[in-house]
């Protein structure tokens, strides 16, 4: 996250699946499944100075967005 290596951030690795079947009457079915081995891990981690309420001063430190969980994804489409 620095060049110079002093603070860096693992790597992630995501699994998903789709899976779908296509109508002749032109409707079109996919299952989603996102994370599918439900890992908990950061999606993104930044780094960068904030200060938390009551804190005396700013500090440098790395704040991340975690993975969301296990999750599915039914879409249904009609082609035109």
């Amino acid at each position: 996250m620095i060049e110079d290596g002093s603070v860096y951030s693992g790597a992630t690795s995501l699994f998903n699946a789709r899976a779908g079947y296509s109508f002749e009457s032109g409707i079109k079915v996919t299952l989603d499944v996102l994370n599918l081995l439900n890992t908990q891990a950061d999606q993104i981690t930044y780094y960068y100075q904030s200060q938390l309420q009551g804190e005396a001063a700013a500090v440098n430190d790395t704040h991340f967005h975690p993975v969301e969980p296990l999750a599915f994804r039914l879409t249904v489409a009609k082609a035109f």
